[in-house]
This record gives structure tokens, C-alpha cells and sequence, in this order.
């Protein structure tokens, strides 16, 4: 489970990254072309979160949640298994008994494995998803898209 020893970084897999923007100096660490929009998305930056690798671009390494594509260095990078899901998929939790959205990946570093943050009609939950709480929407029951707050 997780990321294995020797597992490298290759361009479309899959990356846990952080990085913290608190300072103008942190700024620079962002592509100028991409910092507006790193800083909608991600106002303080970001840490353990899940990201498909895309190479590198004039020193800059390029980054993508599926949403926002950002060039950034200095970024703590770690390769990872592909995740189960993406961001946008339609899955059924569990746990709720609920359709939702996948809206961002996480990676959790004790468990070494992705988790998933759901949103339920446009409404954030504040639990986390690890996969084996999922499936595609698809093989769920019909009637499932009941109160996700279970």
C-alpha cells in the first residue's frame, strides 16, 4: 500500500506534493504565470495533497488536480500509486449511503494511501473517504443518493 521504495517519479503518474505559500518568497516558488491562479485555489498552498505529475517546464516541475495545472519548484514531491478515483468522479460512499463528487485528493503519510474529500449536492463533507468507503456511482443501488449526513 502507499508508495514503495522504488517507486520513481514519471511523467502522468501520480505524486503526493506540499507546499506551503506564507511568504512572497514562497510566491516566487510559483511559475508568475500560474500564481494567481495557485493562489484562488490554493491561498496558503498546500500540503499532503494529490496531484497527476507532468514533467518538467523550464526548471519548474508541473502539477495537475484535475482542475489547475501549476509550474512550481521547490514543491515536496513524492511519487504514489494511481489513485482509484479523480477528482470529478461520481462515487457511492458507504459509509452515507450517498452519490457524491470527488473534490480533492489527499494523502494520508500514516497510512501511506490516498483518501478522498466528497462533496453531496454541492455541499463539502467534512469526512474523509479512504477507498475501501467507495465505488463508482454507477454500481450503486438505485434510491442510494440519500442525506449524506447519515
Amino acid at each position: 500500500m502507499g508508495q514503495a521504495p522504488s517507486m520513481s517519479l514519471v511523467v502522468g503518474g501520480y505524486c503526493s506534493s506540499s507546499l506551503l505559500i506564507l511568504t512572497e518568497q514562497d510566491a516566487s516558488r510559483v511559475h508568475p504565470d500560474d500564481l494567481a491562479a495557485v493562489r484562488a485555489n490554493y491561498p496558503l498552498g498546500w500540503q499532503l495533497l494529490c496531484f497527476r505529475y507532468g514533467g518538467q517546464d523550464c526548471g519548474y516541475d508541473v502539477l495537475d488536480d484535475g482542475q489547475l495545472q501549476a509550474r512550481v519548484r521547490g514543491a515536496v514531491i513524492r511519487p504514489i500509486r494511481t489513485p482509484r478515483f479523480q477528482r470529478g468522479d461520481r462515487v457511492f460512499a458507504h459509509p452515507n449511503q450517498a452519490i457524491g463528487d470527488v473534490r480533492q485528493l489527499c494523502w494520508h503519510a500514516t497510512r501511506e494511501c490516498v483518501y478522498y474529500s466528497l462533496e453531496f449536492d454541492g455541499r463539502r463533507s467534512g469526512r474523509w473517504y479512504f477507498e475501501c468507503d467507495l465505488s463508482a456511482a454507477d454500481g450503486a443501488e438505485s434510491g442510494s443518493a440519500a442525506d449524506p449526513s447519515g
